[in-house]
């Protein structure tokens, strides 16, 4: 809670939240932070796909496959983190298409 308490969007959405409801205290750092980790886990979706994680064997991400990671990784980041986008946004930057990898069979 502190680290969270140090960022930029924590303070402007306490901020806020304390100017609306003209008091300082727990109630609203709890708000704030159900506000707060609404808005953040929407953009640290996007890092998902590339995110590791420590395991007995090494380590271990969402996509084991590192050519599909490398491929596909970025664009299904961006679709992990696109639920808040409005549809224009969703328009410009999900718009692409990308072909399969190379290993993947023809059909």
């Amino acid at each position: 809670m502190t680290q969270i308490k140090l960022t930029r969007e924590w303070q402007k959405i306490h901020q806020n939240i304390c100017l609306k409801y003209n008091a300082n205290g727990t109630e609203n750092d709890a708000a704030a932070l159900i506000v707060f980790l609404r808005e953040q886990h929407a953009k640290q979706a996007e890092f998902l796909p590339f995110t590791e994680w420590p395991s007995p064997n090494g380590h271990r991400t969402l996509i084991e496959n590192g050519e599909i990671r490398q491929k596909l990784g970025q664009f299904i980041g961006q679709l992990a983190a696109s639920h808040w986008w409005n549809h224009d946004v969703l328009a410009a930057n999900l718009n692409r298409k990308i072909p399969a990898p190379a290993s993947f069979p023809a059909v």
